[in-house]
């Protein structure tokens, strides 16, 4: 199982300190932020999110993680939430939502059951940003290429399709294999449906 940072947003500073506090005694580093400005600006890889719900940083911050692209699970607290708040964390895509204030061995134990339950989803994530780190790295041609190579087309296919020779497709078959690290055309192909395959690809110029 990959590790995962802790972090904590919560704009009041004794809060953050006694969330802190109590789960270093666990032995948990916690990073802790005043904001979700501060957070967004530093984080990355795998992340469990405590947040504090104000009722607007908790929603921009699971809106963000989604848009982004984030291996981020999210764990809202607050005092004496409202049923409905609670439901709609659920909703927009928070892991738990607990009380404030908590015991530090149970959020411990929510953090771990959090990581463990998220793994295949930021497996999954990670995948996705690699592929688009890869995809980037493509000319305008060889998406095309690729689009066509998603459908299953042969070189000459493709090339009659994009006015090409197929000797040409050939060459830009083997520059697309070359720049995202493919061991061959399968190989080529997943990376591009885990990257997500735009319709445009196969026609754009």
């Amino acid at each position: 199982m990959k590790h995962a940072t802790v972090s904590l947003i919560d704009s009041d500073f004794s809060r953050r300190a006694q969330v802190v506090y109590g789960l270093g005694k666990l032995g948990l580093h916690v990073e802790p932020f005043e904001d979700f400005e501060e957070f967004a600006a530093r984080v990355e890889g795998r992340e469990v999110l405590l947040i504090h719900d104000d009722g607007r940083t908790l929603e921009e911050t699971i809106r963000w993680a989604r848009q982004s692209i984030r291996a981020v699970g999210v764990i809202a607290y607050s005092e004496n939430p409202a049923l409905q708040s609670i439901v709609a964390a659920m909703k927009c895509g928070a892991y738990d939502y607990i009380e404030w204030p908590f015991e530090p061995h149970a959020v411990k134990a929510t953090i771990a059951r959090c990581i463990e339950q998220k793994q295949v989803e930021w497996d999954k994530i990670e995948r996705k940003l690699a592929a688009d780190s890869m995809i980037r790295t493509l000319t305008p041609r060889e998406r095309q290429v690729l689009g066509h190579m998603t459908q299953g087309q042969s070189s000459r296919m493709i090339g009659n399709c994009l006015g090409i020779s197929s000797r040409t497709v050939e060459i830009h078959r083997a520059n697309i294999l070359h720049k995202i690290s493919a061991t061959n055309s399968l190989d080529a192909v997943r990376i591009a449906h885990e990257a997500g395959v735009p319709a445009e690809w196969s026609t754009a110029a």
